[in-house]
């Protein structure tokens, strides 16, 4: 899988290193149980089954947990965005598989909502995997099919300035679990290196900022960012979570992204991933997460990014009119289920790894940008 890395800017949630390779099993993604509404049918015909296997996560398992609970933290070490043809990671969101013209196909093959040009909707993945994003970043990265964008993630959890962390609790050992409860935290950087139960403390060396750099052992205390909490309680966290088959299902909403300076929220999340116990310490690998951002949203991350270092795109109108006119043609899907809704959202697919690690001090976030604040009508879709 090739990467490209976009100068500057650090997406706070996932990334892919140049040269990795994923892999997905078929077995991640189910076809769905539900009947969505199959195409018109012609007089005396009847009905023809959907013909679309709408790529789901897999259900909550009709199981009881009866092993020790236990709790697991784990650091994203690894994120991408998709770009490209990537036909076989994410998920049909919307439960139409948009553009297949085959018989019986859901609201025959037409978009869950009206997109800004009716005659070209953004057709979905094999599936009825909806990406939206993949698509129009491979437009804008040209000759990049297949391919994720490095978005510089990587290296700041390797320097040990950012990462997200993601805790599994109430978790039963080795199962099938129908219940697991999952915190997401923002980390503003690593606590100085200190021995855990997982072993005696590791020495990753220290970074060019002066900050410790993760050594993997599984005692890397990654700091917890002050607006990811209330109290000692997590701000952002779902009980609509399960283990089943080693891989962990959990929906979020919303899920927010530190992308460089700048927030994301994703809508409606699906975040999945396998539980690999295969070495001494649990990883989380083939993770994906999965869902739709409103384009103010992502109009404002993307001006908020970095080119120049201490020049954010929005500093240029041109550049943010141009993506803002690509987003708007782009826009996929809608938070009201009503086929006849302008769509409003763009469908948004990160992939991830994370592994073991702890939960550190609670510490100021990471600094915010604020240049792109106000874009006027530039933020927003005409």
């Amino acid at each position: 899988m090739r990467t490209r890395a976009i100068a500057g800017s650090a997406l706070s949630i996932l990334a892919l290193a140049a040269g990795c390779t994923l892999i997905y099993d078929a077995g991640d993604f189910e076809a769905s149980t539900a009947v969505p509404e199959a195409g018109p049918i012609p007089d005396g015909a009847t009905q023809v089954p959907d013909p679309c296997e709408h790529a789901i996560p897999r259900g909550r398992p009709d199981a009881t947990a009866t092993g020790p609970r236990q709790k697991y933290v784990f650091a994203l070490s690894h994120l991408a965005l998709v770009a490209g043809n990537a036909d076989r990671i994410g998920y049909d969101l919307d439960g139409v598989c948009t553009c297949d013209s085959r018989p019986g196909a859901s609201r025959g093959g037409a978009s869950s909502c009206v997109p800004k040009r009716p005659d070209q909707p953004t057709c979905d993945n094999e599936g009825g995997r909806d990406n939206g994003a993949a698509a129009l970043f491979a437009r804008i990265f040209q000759n990049r099919a297949d391919a994720s964008v490095d978005v510089g993630f990587d290296l700041s959890v390797a320097e040990g300035v950012e990462s997200l962390l993601v805790e599994l609790d109430e978790l039963e050992g080795v199962g099938d679990d129908p219940n697991v409860l999952v915190a997401i935290y923002d980390s503003p950087g690593l606590d100085p290196p200190a021995a855990c139960d997982a072993g005696p403390a590791g020495d990753g060396g220290v970074s060019s900022s002066g900050r410790p750099k993760p050594a993997w052992t599984g005692c890397d205390a990654w700091q917890v960012s002050e607006r990811s909490v209330i109290g000692a309680m997590p701000r952002t966290f779902t009980r609509e979570a399960w283990v089943t088959g080693g891989k962990l299902v959990a929906r979020i909403d919303p899920l927010r992204l530190r992308i460089g300076k700048s927030d994301l929220l994703v809508l409606d999340a699906i975040l999945t991933a396998t539980i690999d116990r295969s070495s001494a310490l649990p990883r989380l690998t083939e993770g994906v997460v999965a869902g739709r951002v409103l384009a103010p949203d992502l109009i404002r991350t993307f001006s908020e990014q970095e080119i120049v270092p201490g020049f954010p795109i929005c500093t240029s109108p041109d550049n943010v009119a141009d993506f803002r006119e690509r987003l708007c043609n782009s826009l996929d899907l809608a938070g009201a289920r009503d086929a006849a809704a302008p769509c409003d959202s763009i469908s948004f697919t990160v992939e991830f790894e994370a592994k073991l690690a702890q939960r550190g001090t609670v510490a100021p976030p990471s600094d915010a940008g604020t240049r792109c604040k106000d874009l006027g009508d530039l933020g927003k879709c005409p």
